[in-house]
């Protein structure tokens, strides 16, 4: 570093060539070389945010997740929290809608596609509905008369002797 190396400084705004015998000169709130290492260790406290595991409040932002939520890490224990998170499932109309459908005939993946939700989400459902119902059929009640039909089936050919 020589004597005369100038560092860009913004100044209201404006980036202004800034040499070192000129530091002295700068106003208090100017970005120098002295104070730029204060201000990225200075906590910043976003407010009514706290860690749920430690309580403390010094949290910095960390991303958002897919819901679009912002998402902070603590600095002091480092684990990661989402204080105001949205769900992002489908909701409960939507299932019973798809269940309807698919009862009705049709296709797991047109059901999808007309509902506007992946074709995986109407079988998961599908599948946790069939799974919640019970093993054995409930019988019905016994009655007095009992009616029948004649129903005669071949298991492998119709065998017709000729004479």
């Amino acid at each position: 570093m020589g004597p005369n190396r100038v560092i860009p400084t913004a100044i209201y705004g404006v980036f202004w060539p800034i040499t070192r015998h000129m530091w002295g000169s700068l106003p208090a709130n100017c970005v120098s070389p002295t104070n730029i290492g204060d201000m990225a260790r200075r906590p910043v406290s976003h407010p009514g945010v706290k860690c749920q595991f430690c309580g403390s409040a010094e949290m910095r932002k960390y991303g958002r997740n897919l819901s679009g939520t912002q998402k902070y890490q603590c600095r002091k224990c480092g684990r990661k929290t989402t204080p105001n998170s949205k769900s992002i499932a489908h909701s409960p109309q939507i299932r019973q809608s798809a269940l309807r459908l698919v009862a009705e005939g049709m296709s797991q993946r047109k059901a999808a596609r007309i509902l506007q939700v992946s074709g995986q989400s109407v079988g998961r459902w599908v599948k946790k509905y069939v799974d919640s119902l019970p093993a054995q059929p409930p019988k019905p009640a016994t009655s007095e008369v009992t009616e029948l039909d004649e129903l005669h089936t071949f298991v492998r050919s119709k065998k017709t002797n000729v004479i």
